[in-house]
Protein backbone atom coordinates (compact mmCIF):
# COMPACT_ATOMS: atom_id res chain seq x y z
CA UNK A 1 0.00 0.00 0.00
CA UNK A 2 2.92 2.37 0.78
CA UNK A 3 4.44 1.50 -2.59
CA UNK A 4 1.23 2.48 -4.31
CA UNK A 5 1.26 5.82 -2.53
CA UNK A 6 4.95 6.45 -3.32
CA UNK A 7 4.40 5.64 -6.97
CA UNK A 8 1.44 7.98 -7.21
CA UNK A 9 3.31 10.72 -5.37
CA UNK A 10 6.21 10.47 -7.81
CA UNK A 11 3.79 10.82 -10.69
CA UNK A 12 2.33 13.95 -9.13
CA UNK A 13 5.70 15.54 -8.57
CA UNK A 14 6.76 14.75 -12.15
CA UNK A 15 3.71 16.65 -13.39
CA UNK A 16 4.96 19.80 -11.56
CA UNK A 17 8.62 20.69 -12.04
CA UNK A 18 10.50 21.68 -8.93
CA UNK A 19 11.71 24.85 -10.42
CA UNK A 20 8.30 25.85 -11.55
CA UNK A 21 6.51 25.23 -8.27
CA UNK A 22 4.69 28.26 -6.92
CA UNK A 23 3.19 28.53 -3.51
CA UNK A 24 -0.24 27.73 -4.87
CA UNK A 25 1.04 24.73 -6.78
CA UNK A 26 2.89 23.49 -3.74
CA UNK A 27 -0.30 23.73 -1.72
CA UNK A 28 -2.12 21.86 -4.46
CA UNK A 29 0.50 19.10 -4.36
CA UNK A 30 0.25 18.75 -0.60
CA UNK A 31 -3.54 18.56 -0.82
CA UNK A 32 -3.31 15.84 -3.48
CA UNK A 33 -0.79 13.87 -1.39
CA UNK A 34 -3.06 14.10 1.64
CA UNK A 35 -6.00 12.87 -0.40
CA UNK A 36 -3.85 10.00 -1.61
CA UNK A 37 -2.95 9.03 1.96
CA UNK A 38 -6.62 9.14 2.96
CA UNK A 39 -7.46 7.02 -0.05
CA UNK A 40 -4.82 4.52 1.08
CA UNK A 41 -6.38 4.33 4.52
CA UNK A 42 -9.78 3.88 2.95
CA UNK A 43 -8.54 1.10 0.68
CA UNK A 44 -6.83 -0.64 3.60
CA UNK A 45 -9.99 -0.42 5.69
CA UNK A 46 -12.05 -1.77 2.83
CA UNK A 47 -9.65 -4.67 2.27
CA UNK A 48 -9.56 -5.62 5.93
CA UNK A 49 -13.30 -5.29 6.28
CA UNK A 50 -13.78 -8.05 3.75
CA UNK A 51 -14.28 -11.50 5.24
CA UNK A 52 -12.81 -13.19 2.20
CA UNK A 53 -9.43 -12.99 0.47
CA UNK A 54 -8.68 -9.64 -1.25
CA UNK A 55 -5.36 -9.06 -3.06
CA UNK A 56 -4.20 -6.16 -5.31
CA UNK A 57 -1.51 -7.10 -7.86
CA UNK A 58 0.11 -5.46 -10.85
CA UNK A 59 -0.06 -7.09 -14.30
CA UNK A 60 3.12 -9.04 -13.51
CA UNK A 61 1.53 -10.58 -10.40
CA UNK A 62 3.39 -8.60 -7.77
CA UNK A 63 1.35 -8.13 -4.60
CA UNK A 64 0.73 -4.45 -4.01
CA UNK A 65 -1.85 -4.80 -1.21
CA UNK A 66 -3.81 -7.53 0.61
CA UNK A 67 -5.98 -7.98 3.64
CA UNK A 68 -5.33 -10.02 6.76
CA UNK A 69 -7.61 -12.88 5.61
CA UNK A 70 -5.44 -13.39 2.53
CA UNK A 71 -2.28 -13.41 4.64
CA UNK A 72 -3.75 -15.88 7.14
CA UNK A 73 -4.73 -18.32 4.39
CA UNK A 74 -1.09 -18.62 3.26
CA UNK A 75 0.23 -18.59 6.83
CA UNK A 76 2.16 -15.29 6.63
CA UNK A 77 1.78 -11.68 7.72
CA UNK A 78 0.66 -8.81 5.49
CA UNK A 79 4.12 -7.16 5.54
CA UNK A 80 5.79 -10.44 4.57
CA UNK A 81 3.64 -10.75 1.46
CA UNK A 82 3.87 -7.16 0.13
CA UNK A 83 6.07 -7.12 -3.01
CA UNK A 84 5.98 -10.92 -3.32
CA UNK A 85 4.95 -12.41 -6.69
CA UNK A 86 1.66 -14.17 -6.22
CA UNK A 87 2.71 -17.00 -8.55
CA UNK A 88 5.49 -17.95 -6.14
CA UNK A 89 2.85 -18.86 -3.58
CA UNK A 90 1.16 -21.37 -5.89
CA UNK A 91 2.12 -24.84 -7.16
CA UNK A 92 3.84 -24.61 -10.61
CA UNK A 93 0.95 -26.07 -12.63
CA UNK A 94 -1.57 -23.84 -10.85
CA UNK A 95 0.70 -20.79 -11.15
CA UNK A 96 0.77 -21.10 -14.97
CA UNK A 97 -3.00 -21.24 -15.26
CA UNK A 98 -3.35 -18.19 -12.94
CA UNK A 99 -0.78 -16.25 -14.95
CA UNK A 100 -2.73 -16.95 -18.14
CA UNK A 101 -5.91 -15.62 -16.50
CA UNK A 102 -4.18 -12.45 -15.24
CA UNK A 103 -2.76 -11.82 -18.72
CA UNK A 104 -6.18 -12.32 -20.27
CA UNK A 105 -7.78 -9.78 -17.89
CA UNK A 106 -4.97 -7.28 -18.49
CA UNK A 107 -5.31 -7.70 -22.24
CA UNK A 108 -9.10 -7.72 -22.51
CA UNK A 109 -10.00 -5.49 -19.58
CA UNK A 110 -12.82 -7.89 -18.71
CA UNK A 111 -13.31 -9.55 -15.30
CA UNK A 112 -12.94 -13.32 -14.94
CA UNK A 113 -14.57 -15.77 -12.51
CA UNK A 114 -13.33 -19.31 -11.82
CA UNK A 115 -13.32 -21.97 -9.10
CA UNK A 116 -10.43 -24.00 -7.79
CA UNK A 117 -9.58 -26.23 -4.84
CA UNK A 118 -6.55 -25.86 -2.60
CA UNK A 119 -5.83 -27.98 0.47
CA UNK A 120 -9.33 -29.38 0.47
CA UNK A 121 -10.92 -25.92 0.35
CA UNK A 122 -13.05 -24.88 -2.62
CA UNK A 123 -12.63 -21.24 -3.67
CA UNK A 124 -14.84 -19.01 -5.82
CA UNK A 125 -12.37 -16.53 -7.46
CA UNK A 126 -13.00 -13.17 -9.19
CA UNK A 127 -10.37 -11.07 -11.13
CA UNK A 128 -11.28 -7.40 -11.65
CA UNK A 129 -9.16 -5.01 -13.77
CA UNK A 130 -8.14 -1.52 -12.48
CA UNK A 131 -7.69 1.15 -15.21
CA UNK A 132 -5.61 4.33 -15.35
CA UNK A 133 -6.75 7.63 -16.85
CA UNK A 134 -5.90 6.43 -20.36
CA UNK A 135 -8.02 3.23 -19.91
CA UNK A 136 -5.08 0.91 -19.56
CA UNK A 137 -5.12 -1.92 -17.06
CA UNK A 138 -2.52 -1.09 -14.48
CA UNK A 139 -3.61 -3.34 -11.60
CA UNK A 140 -5.86 -6.28 -10.85
CA UNK A 141 -7.94 -7.06 -7.76
CA UNK A 142 -8.34 -10.71 -6.78
CA UNK A 143 -11.28 -11.75 -4.56
CA UNK A 144 -11.46 -15.36 -3.33
CA UNK A 145 -14.38 -16.72 -1.34
CA UNK A 146 -14.42 -20.06 0.54
CA UNK A 147 -17.25 -21.99 -1.10
CA UNK A 148 -16.64 -25.32 0.65
CA UNK A 149 -19.64 -25.28 3.00
CA UNK A 150 -21.95 -23.82 0.42
CA UNK A 151 -20.88 -26.41 -2.12
CA UNK A 152 -21.36 -29.16 0.40
CA UNK A 153 -24.80 -27.79 1.18
CA UNK A 154 -25.60 -27.67 -2.51
CA UNK A 155 -24.39 -31.23 -2.94
CA UNK A 156 -26.45 -32.29 0.06
CA UNK A 157 -29.43 -30.42 -1.32
CA UNK A 158 -29.07 -32.10 -4.69
CA UNK A 159 -28.67 -35.48 -3.00
CA UNK A 160 -31.67 -34.80 -0.76
CA UNK A 161 -33.82 -33.79 -3.72
CA UNK A 162 -32.67 -36.87 -5.57
CA UNK A 163 -33.37 -39.12 -2.63
CA UNK A 164 -36.69 -37.39 -2.02
CA UNK A 165 -37.68 -37.84 -5.63
CA UNK A 166 -36.57 -41.47 -5.53
CA UNK A 167 -38.43 -42.02 -2.26
CA UNK A 168 -41.51 -40.35 -3.66
CA UNK A 169 -41.42 -42.54 -6.72
CA UNK A 170 -40.79 -45.61 -4.56
CA UNK A 171 -43.60 -44.61 -2.20
CA UNK A 172 -45.99 -44.13 -5.09
CA UNK A 173 -45.01 -47.52 -6.48
CA UNK A 174 -45.15 -49.01 -2.99
CA UNK A 175 -48.62 -47.64 -2.33
CA UNK A 176 -49.83 -49.06 -5.61
CA UNK A 177 -48.30 -52.42 -4.72
CA UNK A 178 -49.69 -52.16 -1.18
CA UNK A 179 -53.22 -51.61 -2.39
CA UNK A 180 -52.93 -54.43 -4.91
CA UNK A 181 -51.54 -56.78 -2.28
CA UNK A 182 -54.07 -55.72 0.36
CA UNK A 183 -56.98 -56.36 -1.98
CA UNK A 184 -55.64 -59.83 -2.73
CA UNK A 185 -55.27 -60.75 0.95
CA UNK A 186 -58.04 -62.78 2.66
CA UNK A 187 -57.36 -60.98 5.96
CA UNK A 188 -58.83 -57.61 6.90
CA UNK A 189 -56.33 -54.74 6.43
CA UNK A 190 -57.00 -51.14 7.49
CA UNK A 191 -54.89 -47.96 7.55
CA UNK A 192 -55.76 -45.57 10.38
CA UNK A 193 -54.73 -41.91 10.76
CA UNK A 194 -55.93 -39.92 13.76
CA UNK A 195 -58.44 -42.69 14.56
CA UNK A 196 -60.04 -42.32 11.13
CA UNK A 197 -59.96 -45.24 8.71
CA UNK A 198 -58.16 -43.98 5.60
CA UNK A 199 -58.12 -47.27 3.76
CA UNK A 200 -59.78 -50.67 4.21
CA UNK A 201 -59.52 -53.62 1.87
CA UNK A 202 -62.45 -55.68 0.67
CA UNK A 203 -61.81 -58.37 3.32
CA UNK A 204 -62.46 -55.74 6.01
CA UNK A 205 -65.87 -55.17 4.46
CA UNK A 206 -66.59 -58.90 4.47
CA UNK A 207 -65.59 -59.12 8.14
CA UNK A 208 -67.53 -56.08 9.37
CA UNK A 209 -70.44 -56.03 6.92
CA UNK A 210 -69.68 -52.41 5.94
CA UNK A 211 -68.92 -51.27 2.39
CA UNK A 212 -65.41 -49.90 1.81
CA UNK A 213 -66.84 -46.43 1.21
CA UNK A 214 -68.68 -46.61 4.55
CA UNK A 215 -65.55 -47.73 6.38
CA UNK A 216 -63.60 -44.70 5.17
CA UNK A 217 -66.13 -42.43 6.91
CA UNK A 218 -65.80 -44.27 10.23
CA UNK A 219 -63.43 -44.22 13.16
CA UNK A 220 -61.57 -47.38 14.02
CA UNK A 221 -63.34 -47.54 17.39
CA UNK A 222 -66.80 -47.61 15.80
CA UNK A 223 -66.78 -51.37 15.35
CA UNK A 224 -64.51 -52.39 18.26
CA UNK A 225 -66.59 -54.19 20.90
CA UNK A 226 -67.27 -51.94 23.95
CA UNK A 227 -65.57 -54.48 26.24
CA UNK A 228 -62.29 -54.02 24.36
CA UNK A 229 -62.28 -50.30 23.52
CA UNK A 230 -60.46 -49.24 26.69
CA UNK A 231 -57.79 -51.90 26.25
CA UNK A 232 -57.26 -51.13 22.57
CA UNK A 233 -57.20 -47.39 23.20
CA UNK A 234 -54.62 -47.75 25.96
CA UNK A 235 -52.39 -49.77 23.65
CA UNK A 236 -52.65 -47.06 20.99
CA UNK A 237 -51.82 -44.25 23.45
CA UNK A 238 -48.83 -46.21 24.73
CA UNK A 239 -47.48 -46.50 21.18
CA UNK A 240 -47.98 -42.76 20.64
CA UNK A 241 -46.01 -42.07 23.85
CA UNK A 242 -43.20 -44.29 22.61
CA UNK A 243 -43.86 -46.86 25.31
CA UNK A 244 -43.81 -50.58 24.82
CA UNK A 245 -47.16 -51.89 23.66
CA UNK A 246 -48.48 -55.20 22.43
CA UNK A 247 -48.09 -55.56 18.66
CA UNK A 248 -50.61 -58.40 18.57
CA UNK A 249 -53.75 -59.04 20.57
CA UNK A 250 -57.19 -60.61 20.35
CA UNK A 251 -60.38 -58.53 20.56
CA UNK A 252 -64.01 -58.69 19.60
CA UNK A 253 -65.61 -56.50 16.91
CA UNK A 254 -69.28 -55.80 16.20
CA UNK A 255 -70.49 -56.14 12.62
CA UNK A 256 -73.00 -53.91 10.91
CA UNK A 257 -75.67 -56.51 11.69
CA UNK A 258 -74.73 -56.47 15.39
CA UNK A 259 -72.95 -59.82 15.38
CA UNK A 260 -69.88 -60.28 17.57
CA UNK A 261 -66.74 -61.60 15.87
CA UNK A 262 -63.37 -62.50 17.39
CA UNK A 263 -60.30 -61.18 15.54
CA UNK A 264 -56.54 -61.60 15.96
CA UNK A 265 -55.13 -58.09 15.38
CA UNK A 266 -51.53 -57.17 14.48
CA UNK A 267 -50.62 -53.48 14.44
CA UNK A 268 -47.67 -51.49 13.11
CA UNK A 269 -46.58 -48.04 11.93
CA UNK A 270 -46.35 -47.07 8.24
CA UNK A 271 -46.27 -44.02 6.02
CA UNK A 272 -49.50 -43.52 4.11
CA UNK A 273 -49.76 -40.76 1.55
CA UNK A 274 -46.61 -39.24 3.01
CA UNK A 275 -47.89 -39.11 6.61
CA UNK A 276 -47.50 -41.42 9.63
CA UNK A 277 -50.31 -43.93 9.99
CA UNK A 278 -51.18 -47.12 11.79
CA UNK A 279 -51.61 -50.42 9.97
CA UNK A 280 -54.02 -52.97 11.43
CA UNK A 281 -54.23 -56.53 10.11
CA UNK A 282 -57.14 -58.57 11.49
CA UNK A 283 -57.76 -62.29 11.08
CA UNK A 284 -61.22 -63.67 11.83
CA UNK A 285 -60.75 -66.29 14.57
CA UNK A 286 -64.39 -66.61 15.61
CA UNK A 287 -64.56 -70.25 14.62
CA UNK A 288 -61.33 -71.01 16.44
CA UNK A 289 -62.57 -69.23 19.56
CA UNK A 290 -65.82 -71.16 19.47
CA UNK A 291 -63.87 -74.39 19.10
CA UNK A 292 -61.64 -73.35 22.02
CA UNK A 293 -64.70 -72.64 24.16
CA UNK A 294 -66.17 -75.99 23.17
CA UNK A 295 -62.88 -77.69 23.86
CA UNK A 296 -62.53 -76.00 27.24
CA UNK A 297 -66.07 -77.02 28.13
CA UNK A 298 -65.33 -80.56 26.96
CA UNK A 299 -62.08 -80.60 28.93
CA UNK A 300 -63.90 -79.34 32.02
CA UNK A 301 -66.56 -81.98 31.55
CA UNK A 302 -63.95 -84.69 31.01
CA UNK A 303 -62.05 -83.47 34.04
CA UNK A 304 -65.23 -83.56 36.09
CA UNK A 305 -65.93 -87.07 34.82
CA UNK A 306 -62.40 -88.18 35.57
CA UNK A 307 -62.58 -86.62 39.00
CA UNK A 308 -65.84 -88.46 39.57
CA UNK A 309 -64.40 -91.81 38.49
CA UNK A 310 -63.12 -93.58 41.59
CA UNK A 311 -60.17 -95.08 39.70
CA UNK A 312 -56.45 -94.51 39.50
CA UNK A 313 -54.85 -94.43 36.04
CA UNK A 314 -51.36 -95.74 35.30
CA UNK A 315 -49.62 -95.65 31.91
CA UNK A 316 -47.10 -98.47 31.58
CA UNK A 317 -44.56 -99.33 28.90
CA UNK A 318 -43.94 -102.83 27.56
CA UNK A 319 -41.18 -103.39 30.13
CA UNK A 320 -43.47 -102.31 32.98
CA UNK A 321 -42.07 -98.79 33.45
CA UNK A 322 -44.49 -96.34 35.07
CA UNK A 323 -44.79 -93.51 32.50
CA UNK A 324 -47.67 -91.47 33.88
CA UNK A 325 -50.15 -91.45 36.73
CA UNK A 326 -53.47 -89.79 37.50
CA UNK A 327 -54.70 -90.11 41.07
CA UNK A 328 -58.26 -90.73 42.21
CA UNK A 329 -59.98 -88.82 44.95
CA UNK A 330 -59.81 -90.68 48.23
CA UNK A 331 -57.36 -93.30 46.95
CA UNK A 332 -53.73 -93.65 47.91
CA UNK A 333 -51.30 -95.51 45.62
CA UNK A 334 -48.99 -98.21 46.96
CA UNK A 335 -46.06 -95.74 46.80
CA UNK A 336 -45.99 -91.96 46.17
CA UNK A 337 -45.70 -90.98 42.46
CA UNK A 338 -42.27 -89.41 43.07
CA UNK A 339 -41.02 -92.86 44.05
CA UNK A 340 -42.50 -95.02 41.27
CA UNK A 341 -42.66 -92.81 38.14
CA UNK A 342 -39.81 -93.77 35.81
CA UNK A 343 -39.32 -97.12 37.54
CA UNK A 344 -40.67 -100.57 36.69
CA UNK A 345 -43.31 -102.60 38.51
CA UNK A 346 -40.59 -105.15 39.33
CA UNK A 347 -38.82 -102.44 41.33
CA UNK A 348 -41.93 -101.21 43.13
CA UNK A 349 -44.41 -104.05 43.74
CA UNK A 350 -43.89 -107.28 45.65
CA UNK A 351 -42.31 -109.94 43.43
CA UNK A 352 -45.38 -112.17 43.00
CA UNK A 353 -47.64 -109.19 42.38
CA UNK A 354 -45.16 -107.64 39.90
CA UNK A 355 -45.00 -110.90 37.90
CA UNK A 356 -48.79 -111.02 37.69
CA UNK A 357 -48.91 -107.41 36.42
CA UNK A 358 -46.22 -108.06 33.81
CA UNK A 359 -48.09 -111.17 32.61
CA UNK A 360 -51.25 -109.13 32.01
CA UNK A 361 -49.27 -106.29 30.38
CA UNK A 362 -47.83 -108.75 27.85
CA UNK A 363 -51.23 -110.33 27.28
CA UNK A 364 -52.82 -106.94 26.66
CA UNK A 365 -50.18 -105.95 24.09
CA UNK A 366 -50.22 -109.37 22.42
CA UNK A 367 -54.01 -109.71 22.07
CA UNK A 368 -55.13 -106.07 22.06
CA UNK A 369 -57.91 -107.10 24.42
CA UNK A 370 -58.78 -105.86 27.89
CA UNK A 371 -57.27 -107.87 30.74
CA UNK A 372 -59.03 -107.88 34.13
CA UNK A 373 -57.58 -109.24 37.34
CA UNK A 374 -57.82 -108.65 41.09
CA UNK A 375 -55.07 -108.37 43.67
CA UNK A 376 -54.49 -107.28 47.24
CA UNK A 377 -51.86 -104.95 48.73
CA UNK A 378 -51.20 -103.48 52.12
CA UNK A 379 -51.37 -99.70 51.87
CA UNK A 380 -50.43 -98.06 55.09
CA UNK A 381 -51.60 -100.36 57.86
CA UNK A 382 -54.65 -101.69 56.05
CA UNK A 383 -55.13 -104.47 53.50
CA UNK A 384 -56.79 -103.19 50.32
CA UNK A 385 -58.30 -105.19 47.49
CA UNK A 386 -58.07 -103.86 43.92
CA UNK A 387 -59.46 -104.61 40.47
CA UNK A 388 -57.19 -103.74 37.53
CA UNK A 389 -58.29 -103.33 33.90
CA UNK A 390 -55.48 -103.17 31.35
CA UNK A 391 -56.26 -101.79 27.88
CA UNK A 392 -53.94 -100.84 24.97
CA UNK A 393 -52.92 -97.17 25.10
CA UNK A 394 -53.85 -95.05 22.11
CA UNK A 395 -50.69 -92.96 22.50
CA UNK A 396 -48.08 -95.63 21.73
CA UNK A 397 -48.30 -99.14 20.34
CA UNK A 398 -46.15 -100.58 23.13
CA UNK A 399 -47.95 -98.98 26.07
CA UNK A 400 -50.94 -99.97 28.19
CA UNK A 401 -53.33 -98.03 30.36
CA UNK A 402 -54.06 -99.60 33.72
CA UNK A 403 -57.35 -98.54 35.37
CA UNK A 404 -57.25 -99.54 39.03
CA UNK A 405 -60.24 -99.45 41.36
CA UNK A 406 -60.27 -100.07 45.10
CA UNK A 407 -62.83 -102.86 45.70
CA UNK A 408 -62.15 -103.30 49.40
CA UNK A 409 -65.63 -102.17 50.41
CA UNK A 410 -67.17 -104.32 47.70
CA UNK A 411 -65.31 -107.34 49.02
CA UNK A 412 -66.52 -106.55 52.52
CA UNK A 413 -70.10 -106.21 51.30
CA UNK A 414 -69.79 -109.46 49.37
CA UNK A 415 -68.54 -111.19 52.53
CA UNK A 416 -71.51 -109.85 54.47
CA UNK A 417 -73.89 -110.93 51.72
CA UNK A 418 -72.32 -114.38 51.59
CA UNK A 419 -72.56 -114.71 55.36
CA UNK A 420 -76.17 -113.61 55.25
CA UNK A 421 -76.87 -116.03 52.40
CA UNK A 422 -75.41 -118.88 54.43
CA UNK A 423 -77.45 -117.84 57.45
CA UNK A 424 -80.62 -117.69 55.40
CA UNK A 425 -79.88 -121.07 53.87
CA UNK A 426 -79.19 -122.50 57.28
CA UNK A 427 -82.39 -120.98 58.66
CA UNK A 428 -84.35 -122.33 55.73
CA UNK A 429 -82.85 -125.78 56.21
CA UNK A 430 -83.44 -125.69 59.95
CA UNK A 431 -86.96 -124.36 59.51
CA UNK A 432 -87.81 -127.01 56.93
CA UNK A 433 -86.34 -129.77 59.09
CA UNK A 434 -88.14 -128.33 62.10
CA UNK A 435 -91.45 -128.23 60.29
CA UNK A 436 -91.10 -131.73 58.88
CA UNK A 437 -90.12 -133.09 62.29
CA UNK A 438 -93.06 -131.45 64.06
CA UNK A 439 -95.32 -132.64 61.30
CA UNK A 440 -94.08 -136.19 61.93
CA UNK A 441 -94.64 -135.86 65.64
CA UNK A 442 -98.18 -134.62 65.13
CA UNK A 443 -99.01 -137.42 62.72
CA UNK A 444 -97.68 -139.98 65.16
CA UNK A 445 -99.50 -138.33 68.00
CA UNK A 446 -102.70 -138.38 66.01
CA UNK A 447 -102.37 -142.13 65.30
CA UNK A 448 -101.69 -142.92 68.92
CA UNK A 449 -104.51 -140.67 70.10
CA UNK A 450 -106.92 -142.36 67.71
CA UNK A 451 -105.84 -145.84 68.90
CA UNK A 452 -106.27 -144.83 72.55
CA UNK A 453 -109.75 -143.57 71.92
CA UNK A 454 -110.68 -146.79 70.21
CA UNK A 455 -109.24 -148.92 73.04
CA UNK A 456 -110.74 -146.75 75.77
CA UNK A 457 -107.38 -146.70 77.44
CA UNK A 458 -106.12 -143.76 79.36
CA UNK A 459 -103.08 -142.59 81.12
CA UNK A 460 -100.65 -143.48 78.27
CA UNK A 461 -97.53 -141.40 78.33
CA UNK A 462 -97.53 -138.12 76.36
CA UNK A 463 -95.80 -138.45 73.01
CA UNK A 464 -92.16 -137.59 73.47
CA UNK A 465 -88.85 -137.72 71.83
CA UNK A 466 -88.40 -141.24 73.01
CA UNK A 467 -90.76 -142.42 70.25
CA UNK A 468 -88.76 -144.33 67.68
CA UNK A 469 -88.53 -143.20 64.11
CA UNK A 470 -89.33 -139.57 64.95
CA UNK A 471 -85.84 -138.07 64.87
CA UNK A 472 -85.22 -135.88 61.85
CA UNK A 473 -82.39 -136.98 59.58
CA UNK A 474 -79.00 -135.90 60.76
CA UNK A 475 -80.25 -135.02 64.26
CA UNK A 476 -79.19 -136.66 67.49
CA UNK A 477 -81.57 -138.36 69.87
CA UNK A 478 -83.78 -135.76 71.64
CA UNK A 479 -83.19 -137.55 74.91
CA UNK A 480 -79.62 -136.44 74.65
CA UNK A 481 -80.41 -132.67 74.32
CA UNK A 482 -78.37 -130.79 76.93
CA UNK A 483 -79.86 -128.76 79.76
CA UNK A 484 -79.84 -124.94 79.56
CA UNK A 485 -76.57 -123.24 80.35
CA UNK A 486 -78.20 -120.00 81.53
CA UNK A 487 -81.73 -119.05 82.52
CA UNK A 488 -84.03 -117.91 79.72
CA UNK A 489 -85.89 -114.63 80.02
CA UNK A 490 -89.65 -114.46 79.69
CA UNK A 491 -89.28 -113.12 76.13
CA UNK A 492 -86.86 -115.89 75.23
CA UNK A 493 -89.22 -118.54 76.68
CA UNK A 494 -92.05 -117.06 74.56
CA UNK A 495 -89.90 -117.14 71.43
CA UNK A 496 -88.82 -120.72 72.20
CA UNK A 497 -92.47 -121.80 72.67
CA UNK A 498 -93.43 -120.24 69.33
CA UNK A 499 -90.48 -121.94 67.62
CA UNK A 500 -91.68 -125.28 69.04
CA UNK A 501 -95.09 -124.58 67.54
CA UNK A 502 -93.42 -124.32 64.08
CA UNK A 503 -93.61 -120.54 63.52
CA UNK A 504 -90.98 -118.85 61.30
CA UNK A 505 -88.96 -115.80 62.37
CA UNK A 506 -91.24 -113.46 60.42
CA UNK A 507 -94.34 -115.04 61.99
CA UNK A 508 -92.82 -114.76 65.47
CA UNK A 509 -91.91 -111.13 64.78
CA UNK A 510 -95.46 -110.38 63.65
CA UNK A 511 -96.81 -112.14 66.74
CA UNK A 512 -94.60 -110.18 69.12
CA UNK A 513 -94.39 -106.89 67.20
CA UNK A 514 -90.64 -107.20 66.60
CA UNK A 515 -88.38 -107.13 63.54
CA UNK A 516 -87.49 -110.41 61.88
CA UNK A 517 -83.78 -109.67 62.27
CA UNK A 518 -84.27 -109.04 66.00
CA UNK A 519 -85.97 -112.41 66.33
CA UNK A 520 -83.00 -114.01 64.54
CA UNK A 521 -80.56 -112.37 66.94
CA UNK A 522 -82.66 -113.49 69.94
CA UNK A 523 -82.71 -117.07 68.64
CA UNK A 524 -78.92 -117.06 68.37
CA UNK A 525 -78.79 -116.11 72.06
CA UNK A 526 -81.30 -118.85 72.93
CA UNK A 527 -79.28 -121.45 70.98
CA UNK A 528 -76.16 -120.47 72.90
CA UNK A 529 -77.95 -120.73 76.28
CA UNK A 530 -79.46 -124.14 75.44
CA UNK A 531 -76.27 -125.46 73.87
CA UNK A 532 -78.07 -126.34 70.62
CA UNK A 533 -77.22 -125.42 67.03
CA UNK A 534 -80.59 -125.24 65.25
CA UNK A 535 -84.32 -124.73 65.62
CA UNK A 536 -85.16 -128.46 65.67
CA UNK A 537 -83.00 -129.09 68.70
CA UNK A 538 -84.46 -126.01 70.41
CA UNK A 539 -88.04 -127.14 69.68
CA UNK A 540 -87.31 -130.65 71.01
CA UNK A 541 -85.88 -129.10 74.16
CA UNK A 542 -89.07 -127.05 74.66
CA UNK A 543 -91.30 -130.09 74.15
CA UNK A 544 -89.25 -132.31 76.45
CA UNK A 545 -89.17 -129.67 79.17
CA UNK A 546 -92.89 -129.06 78.94
CA UNK A 547 -92.40 -125.53 77.71
CA UNK A 548 -94.62 -126.28 74.72
CA UNK A 549 -96.98 -129.04 73.58
CA UNK A 550 -98.21 -130.30 70.29
CA UNK A 551 -101.73 -129.59 71.43
CA UNK A 552 -101.02 -125.86 71.31
CA UNK A 553 -100.06 -126.16 67.66
CA UNK A 554 -103.34 -127.91 66.88
CA UNK A 555 -105.63 -125.42 68.58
Amino acid sequence: MADIMVEDEEQLQQGIGKGDQSESQRAQLDSALEALRQSEETIRALLNAATETAVLVDPQGTILALNRVAAQRVGKSVDELLGVCVYDLLPPELAESRRAMVDEVARSGLPVRFEDERAGILFDNHLYPVFDAQGEVIRLVIFSRDMTKRKQAEIQSVRYRSERDSALEAWQASEINFRALAEAMPTAIAVVQNDRIRYANSATGVLTGYAQAELQTMDFWDFVHPEFRALTREQELARERGEEAAARFEIKVVTKEGQERWVDVSVGAIQFEGKPAGLAVALDITQRKEMELTLRASEAQNRALLDAIPDMFFRLSRDGTYLDFMPAQGMQPYRPPSEFLGKTVLEILPAEMARAVMHHVQQTLATGQTQIFEYSLEVGDQLHHYEARLVPSGLQADQVLAIVRDITQRREREAIVEEERERIARDLYDGLAHTLYLLGLRLDYSRRHSRRDSWGASGEPHPSIEMEGTDPPGQGSPAQAPHTRAPLSALELTILRLVAQGLSNSDIGAELGMAEKTIGNRLTGIFNKLGVSNRVQAALYALRQGLASLDEGNE
